[in-house]
């Protein structure tokens, strides 16, 4: 592949995927509603329980990269605010390193 394939390749994967995290937003917005955006700011309320909750998701799904997309499709959809946020990338920046049997 010459390196105007890779640069093509790339920019569009790029594209393709912002344009996913963007149709997620809007349907975050459609389906979840008033309802979510209640129950997360009850959860993340408090840092410590953000925290938990970020080690928790991240540990069961076992990817950061995932839980940091879907964090910036929710504060995007003005589900989540930006401000309970900052728990969730403190515990990506902490609990991610760590090793998984």
């Amino acid at each position: 592949m010459t390196v105007l394939h890779i640069v093509v390749a790339s920019l569009a994967a790029v594209v393709f995927f912002m344009h996913g995290l963007q149709g997620f937003s809007q349907e975050i917005q459609n389906v979840g509603g008033k309802q979510l955006q209640l129950w997360l700011e009850r959860f993340t309320a408090s840092k410590f329980r953000g925290f938990i909750i970020g080690a928790c998701t991240t540990a069961i799904v076992q990817s950061s990269s995932a839980i940091t997309s879907l964090t910036v499709t929710l504060v995007s959809s003005r589900t989540l605010s930006f401000w309970n946020t900052w728990e969730l990338f403190l515990e990506r920046m902490l609990v991610s390193p760590l090793p998984r049997g």
